[in-house]
């Protein structure tokens, strides 16, 4: 059926104006002018129980228009490269995998619930600390193995010290150390002596203290 004209709603509404009687005829004039002006028409994809409402898939056109502004479009149905770019999964021969090996900024420290190879952070124990210390060629210069700070040695240190000196044989054993105090990882009778201090503040520095030798030195340590 077709839309009332502009010239139909004007005659139509002169039957109503103030003052006027509108006639029998008239209202069934008007009334035929509303069927007329609601077009036939169906919501497609739906039974019977679901009359009010319209399926997105089936009684929708347009659906490939970019109307939904929140969504980024794949490349391939028109998206930017900068919304979804071209990718690979390098070495996947899977959809979906991809290769741990080929990942870029492995050298990350991404992953912080585990322990750094290089020592620098320490394992937390409640209610002190516990970290595997080491230094290379230790000399005249104190080397310091706990830095002043959250994680430092407030009461005591214990320690299991693997020591090898450049010259004469190489000592393991334990060692106790507490805080403001200094104790000899290795001695050979007063000639050749390295000495671990325990700072006030907390610190650790082992340091040779008479002597030529240079020390590597580790230290399984545990500390609160």
């Amino acid at each position: 059926m077709a839309k009332i004209t502009d010239a139909q709603v004007a005659i139509l509404k002169a039957f109503f104006e103030t003052g006027d009687e509108p006639t029998q005829g008239q209202f069934y004039d008007l009334i035929e002018a509303i069927q007329e002006g609601v077009e036939e028409h169906d919501h497609e994809g739906l039974g019977d129980g679901d009359a009010a409402k319209v399926d997105h898939g089936a009684g929708l056109t347009g659906l490939g228009g970019d109307d939904h502004t929140q969504y980024l479009k794949e490349e391939a149905s028109g998206g930017l490269a900068s919304e979804v770019p071209d990718h690979t999964h390098a070495d996947a021969t899977e959809a979906g995998t991809v290769d741990h090996g080929a990942l870029t900024g492995k050298g990350d420290d991404d992953h912080t619930q585990y322990l750094l190879a290089d020592g620098s952070r320490l394992e937390s124990v409640s209610p002190g600390h516990r970290q595997l210390l080491g230094a290379v060629a230790v000399a005249g210069g104190a080397i310091t193995l706990i830095a002043n700070g959250a994680t430092d040695v407030t009461s005591i240190l214990h320690a299991q010290a693997t020591i090898k000196p450049s010259a004469g044989a190489a000592t393991a054993g334990p060692v106790f150390i507490r805080n403001n105090s200094s104790t000899d990882l290795y001695e050979d009778g007063g000639t050749n002596t390295l000495t671990l201090t325990c700072n006030a503040d907390g610190s650790l520095e082992v340091q040779r203290t008479a002597g030529s030798r240079t020390y590597d030195v580790i230290l399984e340590a545990i500390w609160i």
